[in-house]
């Protein structure tokens, strides 16, 4: 995957061979271009699609004593950029120049009212000093390990791997995490050696020494003085700018058109001058309600359509899974893998694909349990999250996995879970919950799920605006349940749309709320009486609110059902040391007859799986 691989070398000497196969390792597709470049004790390479800044980095200053390398972009700085014109000479007028000089006038802060998805690093070549900026998000993610003789960076995992000091250890805490809760806190990966760059980070080195701190966080501020036609109104004038600055120039854009609120939005937002720019795309089987919706809503704002069709027997690929796995350093699961497929037959006709990421999260809470908001401690805050995410249960683990993981696992991950819900406590417990899901399952499942669209194309993601995110931090805990807020912003945004049948209720958009969760509470009984009626009829019912039925071809798809068993029945597994081989029988076995939906269980075990096999055993 395109990205970034930094070298700080604490003898003053770049190793060039590891800093040419560490960028290779990043090149996964024939059309990834790579540069690479020296200047002791720093060493610096990207990797890229030549869609954003394609001009040759690194960029120098006029005395050339400072250079720049920049993964990503940066949106609306033109006044600035104008400013800077004054006093310096431009030759590429881009993303990374504006950044050079303005770094040059105003110190490390200019990098507060950048507006983007970006990581950068600044060498001071005289100076023999490094700095490294990531956006207030994380979108694109910067690993690290550090040992005696230098400190390495990469956008991806595999790439540590060709450093022969290397030491493959897997990380108890992050095992931990990764069973219990299906992502990894804070800044752990698998591995122990290896840490993330946290959002918002500015990373300083000179001289051996290095320090990493912060420069933004999420804030809620909720703002009870306006009323709610006020707010919506704000949040849509917000959101269009947000959307139509990033659609500029002649690239061919692309809008993931789903049956849901967050894309919808964006084909909304988007200026008529632009709407010739846009393609829309669907991916799913053509029977399913996505597919459906995603054709009328592309109608209504009049773009053209386009399905990328998938089924059992397309999406079925081990080498896919491994590839998702070796791209992503087994921090995404593979049930994903079939963006890959989606992504490669996308990118013929597309240069940027327009994401709502996490839309629904922001405004609409989710995730926002109606019990939070009556928590009256930290412990009770805990115990309800623990509840509503697990994926295998604190008590499960001691019958998954063998000592010493069976008794010490759950009481890592739940003392995890403590110490990154404390740093996100906000005076409210709603806003706690919701500012702790951005920073620990947005930023670890969705951004880490970005890295997989850039392997072949860019991706624009206004819904992470800065002016936006600063307005939805002003919205009360009350407006955001329910998509009470939301629902009346896209009334406003696009009454069209939202006359459409939203995918998670299966009624109007635009309908009372009241209706809204009626409508849930309908497909819950009626997912439920389709699950009945598989198990107890053997009847092969097709689930139509879903693109992907994975608990269905994990039973009927010989090929799923050879590849489970294979990968997780193994003596290789057992010998691994981690899981009980009976436990894992019985959980298929369960899954299989129907009796429960292990899958996403299933799903978590074979990723792990295939993390070992990929780096540790290859």
């Amino acid at each position: 995957m395109p990205g970034l691989i930094i070298i700080f070398s604490k003898n003053k000497k770049i190793d060039k061979g590891l800093l040419s196969a560490m960028a290779d390792s990043l090149q996964h597709e024939e059309f990834h271009k790579k540069t690479v470049f020296s200047a002791p004790p720093f060493g610096v390479a990207r990797v890229h699609l030549g869609i954003f800044n394609p001009e040759s980095q690194p960029l120098f200053n006029e005395d050339r004593s400072l250079c720049i390398f920049m993964e990503g972009k940066i949106y609306d700085y033109e006044e600035e950029m104008r400013n800077l014109e004054k006093s310096h000479s431009f030759g590429s007028c881009n993303d990374p120049e504006f950044c050079l000089h303005s770094y040059e006038e105003n110190g490390i802060n200019f990098v507060k009212n950048l507006n983007g998805s970006f990581s950068l690093i600044f060498i001071h070549l005289k100076e023999k000093r490094a700095v490294i900026l990531t956006d207030r998000y994380g979108h694109r993610p910067l690993y690290y390990k550090e040992d005696e003789d230098k400190i390495l960076f990469s956008s991806e995992i595999k790439a540590f791997l060709k450093d022969k000091n290397f030491r493959r250890e897997l990380d108890r805490e992050g095992i931990a995490d990764y069973f219990i809760f299906g992502e990894i806190f804070g800044d752990k990966t698998l591995f122990k050696e290896i840490r993330v760059l946290p959002p918002a980070c500015i990373f300083n080195y000179e001289k051996g020494k290095s320090s990493i701190e912060t420069y933004w966080e999420f804030c809620y501020a909720p703002d009870y003085h306006k009323k709610e036609a006020e707010l919506a109104d704000e949040l849509v004038v917000t959101f269009r700018k947000a959307v139509n600055m990033r659609a500029k120039g002649t690239a061919r854009y692309t809008i993931s058109l789903s049956g849901g609120l967050d894309s919808w939005s964006i084909a909304a937002a988007l200026n008529e001058d632009k709407k010739e720019l846009f393609t829309a795309f669907t991916f799913g089987p053509q029977f399913c309600d996505e597919v459906k919706i995603g054709k009328k809503a592309a109608e209504k704002v009049r773009i053209p359509h386009e399905v990328v069709e998938i089924d059992s027997e397309k999406l079925f690929s081990v080498d896919t899974m491994k590839k998702l796995v070796d791209i992503t350093g087994g921090m995404e699961i593979v049930s994903l893998s079939f963006l890959l497929y989606v992504y490669q037959e996308m990118r013929p006709s597309t240069d940027v694909v327009f994401q709502g990421l996490a839309k629904d999260l922001l405004m609409g809470a989710t995730f926002l349990h109606r019990r939070v908001g009556q928590s009256t401690s930290d412990e009770e805050l805990i115990a309800l999250l623990c509840e509503q995410f697990h994926v295998f249960s604190p008590q499960e683990m001691g019958t998954l996995f063998q000592a010493p993981y069976d008794t010490e696992l759950a009481d890592m991950a739940l003392a995890s879970l403590k110490e990154n819900l404390m740093k996100c406590r906000e005076e409210d417990p709603r806003n706690t919950s919701d500012h702790f899901l951005l920073l620990n399952y947005v930023r670890k499942f969705y951004f880490v799920g970005e890295i997989l669209i850039r392997n072949y194309m860019e991706e624009a993601v206004p819904s992470h605006d800065n002016d936006f995110i600063d307005k939805i931090m002003t919205i009360p805990p009350e407006l955001r349940r329910d998509h009470r807020l939301y629902a009346q912003y896209l009334k406003i945004i696009s009454p069209g749309l939202s006359r459409i049948a939203y995918n998670q209720t299966g009624i109007r958009a635009d309908a009372p709320i009241i209706l809204w969760k009626a409508a849930r509470t309908y497909l819950f009984y009626k997912n439920k009486r389709r699950r009945i009626l598989r198990r107890v009829l053997k009847l092969q019912l097709k689930d139509k609110g879903a693109y992907i039925d994975y608990a269905e071809w994990f039973r009927r798809d010989d090929a799923w059902r050879t590849f489970i068993r294979e990968t997780l029945s193994s003596e290789k597994v057992e010998k691994r040391g981690f899981f009980r081989k009976e436990y894992i029988e019985k959980l298929l076995a369960a899954h299989m007859e129907g009796e429960r939906d292990n899958s996403k269980k299933i799903i978590y075990l074979l990723t792990f799986e295939l993390f070992l096999q990929v780096f540790l055993d290859e």
